[in-house]
């Protein structure tokens, strides 16, 4: 490991009697009726920071002011000052405070390594970063048939959970300053819930909110054929806005393919970024949105808008088609962070075609909507595990789209930071 340590105590006193617990018997649990999971949900409260040195300076009055509205929270805070290494040695790093000061998960700033992986899915062969390596400290990961990138991985239980903000000094001061104001609740947009699937998936669940009925009085459903087009879209996040946003639509990294009445209408990171759109939290069902090695929509919401807070995507073909756990944890006042080890665990652990890229973007230790929090009530209709049929229609549609754009490799990334490597 390399690198130097400030570790920094935010709050005083009683801390609030939280961290996260999942109920299991010994192993990983897949939901396979319609009854609400059976773990209690207890927000975490100690969270690891690294953040590279070369932006440090810059950030450390942003990062202090996180550190203050986190103290007011109750939760602990400590600060890693990343001067370089490995993707092992930053495991190594966010190991060992997970085994000396009981971390619930880390938020990583700024360009530090990644952990790239390969498989075949999809009918073509796949080279994605995979935060999920640090996350689970048992498990192994192996490069099997020697070429430099890892493809064999053992059965994955999460620890903790991670995630990522990566930028220009200037786009992470102005992220700060948002999230300092959704704490302080100055950050305005309309308290509801917007799900827009467009014309490849909508009649999967058709009707249902997702679980998002337990979190918000308004949730909006755009599913039907006329409904879900380029203009209605932007319209509907560029007006009210909305808190939380779960899309369905066909993409890469930079950009989003609305299906049209003749043809595909794209909606470029650029559009984003000129339309301001007003969504704070978003869940991706879109193909490499949350690819962070290249310019992708996921980062693009949360750095370059005024009102993007956390994303949950993939870094490769897939995204999150069943987010009742997901769902049922930030209703239950978990952090984001939360929501995401606790979906991985139940459910998403058991596809890797699908869901081995997902990760998490933005700051892991919000909760959505604290105020309109409504807890559990009555389940919404239609979210039901999807059936063997059913993924395999979604995965006809993945197929029907002849996705055929890879993004960056594995070696382009190698090649832009020979640092992160010992060769």
């Amino acid at each position: 490991m390399s690198g130097s340590v400030k570790s920094i105590l935010a709050g005083s006193g009683l801390l609030l009697a939280v961290g996260f617990y999942l109920i299991f018997s010994g192993c990983t649990m897949l939901l396979t009726s319609d009854e609400y999971p059976d773990f209690a949900v207890v927000r975490s409260n100690r969270e690891l920071l690294v953040v590279e040195s070369e932006i440090y300076n810059t950030l450390e009055y942003s990062v202090n002011q996180y550190i203050d509205d986190l103290a007011d929270e109750g939760s602990k805070v400590e600060v890693y000052i990343w001067q370089g290494g490995t993707v092992s040695d930053l495991k190594s790093t966010i190991e060992m405070y997970y085994t000396e000061n009981s971390i619930d998960g880390a938020l990583l700033i700024g360009n530090l390594p990644t952990f790239w992986f390969e498989q075949n899915a999809f009918g073509r062969h796949e080279e994605f970063p995979c935060d999920l390596y640090f996350m689970d400290f048992d498990s192994t990961w192996r490069d099997d048939d020697n070429d430099g990138i890892f493809d064999y991985h053992s059965q994955l239980n999460l620890e903790i959970f991670v995630s990522r903000l990566a930028g220009t000094s200037i786009e992470l001061i102005r992220y700060f300053d948002k999230v300092h104001m959704f704490r302080k609740g100055q950050l305005i947009v309309d308290e509801s819930a917007y799900i827009f699937k467009d014309n490849a998936w909508s009649d999967f669940k058709r009707g249902s909110s997702f679980g998002l009925g337990r979190i918000f009085d308004s949730v909006i459903i755009s599913e039907k054929l006329e409904e879900t087009v380029k203009s209605n879209y932007i319209s509907a996040l560029t007006t009210s806005g909305a808190e939380y946003v779960y899309q369905w639509i066909h993409s890469y990294p930079p950009l989003l393919a609305v299906e049209g009445s003749n043809s595909y209408e794209y909606i470029h990171t650029s559009d984003i970024i000129s339309n301001n759109f007003k969504g704070l939290f978003y869940n991706l069902f879109n193909c490499s949105a949350a690819r962070f090695t290249q310019d992708n929509l996921a980062m693009t919401y949360l750095l370059r808008t005024d009102y993007g807070l956390a994303t949950i995507g993939s870094t490769k073909v897939g995204g999150n088609y069943y987010p009742k756990v997901f769902h049922y944890v930030l209703a239950e006042n978990g952090t984001w962070g939360d929501a995401y080890k606790a979906w991985y665990n139940y459910y998403g652990v058991n596809d890797d075609k699908w869901f081995l890229g997902m990760i998490i973007l933005g700051d892991p230790m919000l909760v959505v909507s604290r105020e309109m929090q409504k807890g559990l009530q009555t389940m919404a209709v239609g979210i039901v595990p999807p059936s063997v049929e059913e993924i395999e229609e979604l995965d006809n549609k993945i197929l029907e789209f002849d996705y055929d754009y890879t993004g960056d490799s594995f070696e382009e990334y190698k090649y832009q930071n020979p640092h992160f490597f010992n060769d």
